[in-house]
């Protein structure tokens, strides 16, 4: 099923992005500019979509390659417990059971590990980390084209 993508001109030039990829009915936008996960969380929104929401391990190992591919070695994913510590939620609302936590994560390390980003290279490739909101990664948005 093929969709329209639209992007407002003014995003365009404040990230740095390529063409969508179409996985699942949903579109994704790999952005390349490091931000904070409440930059990238409000990037996202305002180009009509939302941090990527992982439902199972397919899609989770798509994002992980297509993110490693750029060379990246993290980015942000739409999951957290910002409002309720230790209870994550997808910025969409949707649930899932599905979780893919490194070793001993979600730790809250330093008392401000509410965001997750998922390792794209490196040892942990594939798994989750909680992190501090001031970190700065690469992100992905995704559309939904329904």
């Amino acid at each position: 099923v093929m969709g329209t993508v639209e992007v407002p001109l003014q995003h365009l030039l404040t990230a740095s992005f390529t063409a969508p990829e179409l996985f699942g009915g949903h579109a994704y936008i790999p952005v390349d500019t490091a931000m904070s996960w409440s930059e990238a969380r409000d990037h996202a929104n305002e180009l009509g979509g939302h941090l990527v929401v992982i439902g199972g391990q397919t899609e989770n190992d798509f994002v992980t390659e297509m993110m490693s591919a750029r060379s990246h070695a993290h980015c942000w994913i739409g999951y957290t417990d910002e409002h309720d510590e230790g209870r994550y939620r997808w910025v969409d609302g949707s649930r899932s059971s599905f979780a893919a936590w490194s070793a001993s994560e979600p730790n809250n390390a330093n008392s401000g590990g509410h965001y997750a980003h998922l390792y794209t290279s490196g040892g942990l490739v594939g798994l989750w980390n909680d992190s501090m909101a001031t970190m700065a990664f690469p992100f992905v948005v995704e559309l939904d084209l329904s």
